[in-house]
């Protein structure tokens, strides 16, 4: 199963759309951007692990290779990967799958990546920062978190942590906010196309009430947004597929490789637009027949 997204100006009576036909025109610098997109792997290398939350997990290390395999003949500029990457934020997974992501990066893909909540599970953060942290390349880092920031084709991407106030909420600190708020002026004065990343959600929550508890709770982070004309952003942790359209802002949320439906997402930036495929993991190509009768 595929599915393409092509993002649209198009408001219900809520303010919100979740669906989509027609392909935003962009402006500011020319922009040649593609990355592949997990949220939510929630990834457990220990082989008993279950659960209703994660239902493939007991089958993590073979579909996350499988999956990996298949990004890696894709070659996209990036892999970005939302939060959630591991289950516990436990020492062991976080190597094991640093050490499958390492191999994405050999192979001239970015790595983007940034914390959930679920990997502020672990007691401290010491493990994240010794085996993920090297894995990518950032022009400016946060001090006060793990937010950072990359410059790729014409793209401004904030790839924004905003699980470090120690909740299983979303909240920014205050110097954080300050971080992102200069990163954003100056990409507004380079011209820069703006793709803002978060774990917890940005607007899904404004447009359907029952996610709200989902929002990032820093009240400036909307407006802000809409002051320096960002106008896409990235997001997980509800384990769903959806896209969302508010005052000029478009979220996509992208789903759990993990569950049912096999999936992770295939982003496009041109300067004629941004489209978004929701892709089913190939497990007739990767992964062996074996894996696929186990999905199945």
């Amino acid at each position: 199963m595929k599915k393409v997204y092509y993002l649209m100006c198009f408001l219900l009576c809520s303010g919100c759309a979740a669906g989509t036909t027609e392909e935003i025109p962009l402006a500011y610098q020319k922009a040649d951007f593609s990355a592949a997109v997990i949220a939510d792997l929630h990834y457990s290398s220990l082989p008993g692990s279950s659960g209703s939350v994660v239902p493939l997990q007991p089958l993590a290390d073979e579909v996350t290779d499988a999956m990996l395999e298949e990004i890696t003949d894709l070659h996209p500029d990036a892999l970005i990967m939302l939060g959630d990457n591991t289950n516990s934020g436990k020492e062991d997974d976080i190597l094991k799958l640093s050490d499958k992501l390492g191999k994405v990066r050999d192979a001239g893909i970015e790595i983007i990546l940034i914390p959930g909540n679920h990997d502020y599970d672990a007691p401290d953060m010491d493990p994240y920062r010794t085996y993920f942290l090297p894995l990518m390349n950032p022009d400016s880092a946060d001090t006060a978190s793990f937010s950072s920031s990359y410059h790729i084709n014409g793209i401004e991407i904030l790839a924004m942590d905003d699980s470090s106030c120690g909740s299983n909420e979303g909240r920014f600190t205050d110097e954080t906010e300050q971080w992102l708020d200069g990163r954003l002026e100056e990409a507004e004065h380079s011209s820069m196309h703006v793709l803002f990343l978060s774990h917890h959600n940005v607007i899904a929550g404004l447009c359907e009430p029952v996610y709200s508890s989902y929002l990032i709770k820093n009240n400036n982070l909307v407006p802000m947004l809409k002051e320096y004309h960002a106008e896409i952003c990235l997001s997980g942790h509800q384990h769903n597929q959806a896209v969302y359209e508010y005052e000029g802002i478009h979220e996509i949320l992208t789903g759990m490789p993990f569950s049912s439906a096999h999936a992770y997402g295939l982003l496009k930036i041109t300067d004629t637009g941004v489209s978004y495929q929701t892709k089913q993991i190939d497990f007739d190509r990767y992964g062996g027949s074996g894996l696929k009768e186990k999905t199945e």
